[in-house]
């Protein structure tokens, strides 16, 4: 993925309109003309579920997901925050949902009980939390996560996953890159370091890699370097970053 400009994103509390394009090597392995190639998009969710599970960071993704495959929701949807969200999306059939799991340890209840409960699984889903990990520690206590149990609680919720929808394509979006300087809190700049995210997302990646069969069905989603790349411009608060930086994830 290509930025042509750097420095563009987010600059003086505006949005700053800029583009990324797909080289062509790489457009012909994803299959797609281009990045925003709508309906081959959209052709591919035909009769499909995508589903995201988790923080606020996944429910960007889930939108990028939903504005690539259905642009004509892109002046009507609304998405609340802190809610979940589910919309037909692309050919018929195809569907994108967003469940709300701010904590890395919410996601195995959700997935095991909202999947169970509803008859319906994903045909893939994409898994991912953090940043309340950070700010609140792992369970809302205020204490600080390890990055064992971080990483314990994500090897859970992706087992859980497997062991519910066995035969969807599962993915680990990790934490975006922290701005400390730009986070409007003095909480948010002690505790969501760029030093702590690092050690989560890495002590995460080596408990999957380390099971065999997370391992093997398992795509890691690199949002950290993502937003490492499109740089502090693409930010305004630190945390959350412009929405091109979702849609090259």
């Amino acid at each position: 993925v290509h930025w042509p400009n750097m420095s563009v994103g987010v600059s003086r509390g505006k949005a700053v309109r800029w583009a990324w394009e797909v080289a062509p090597r790489e457009a012909g392995t994803c299959g797609l003309a281009s990045a925003r190639d709508a309906r081959g998009y959209a052709a591919r969710l035909a009769g499909r579920r995508l589903e995201f599970v988790g923080d606020s960071s996944v429910r960007l993704v889930a939108a990028a997901a939903l504005r690539l495959a259905e642009p004509s929701l892109r002046q009507t949807a609304r998405f609340e925050r802190h809610a979940g969200f589910s919309f037909q999306a692309g050919c018929p059939g195809g569907r994108v949902s967003f469940r709300w799991a701010p904590f890395a340890s919410n996601l195995s209840a959700v997935v095991d009980g909202e999947w169970w409960r509803r008859g319906t699984l994903p045909n893939a889903a994409v898994l991912g939390a953090g940043l309340w990990d950070l700010l609140w520690g792992g369970s809302g206590d205020g204490g600080d996560v390890s990055p064992q149990r971080y990483a314990a609680e994500v090897v859970n919720a992706l087992r859980a996953a497997r062991r519910r929808a066995p035969a969807a394509s599962l993915a680990w979006l990790d934490l975006p890159a922290m701005v400390t300087h730009k986070q409007l809190s003095e909480r948010k700049r002690a505790r969501m370091t760029e030093v702590r995210a690092r050690a989560l997302n890495a002590a995460a990646r080596r408990a999957v890699e380390a099971d065999a069969d997370l391992a093997a069905h398992v795509a890691w989603l690199g949002l950290h370097g993502a937003s490492e790349g499109c740089g502090e411009a693409c930010t305004m608060e630190g945390i959350h970053y412009s929405n091109q930086t979702y849609e090259v994830v």
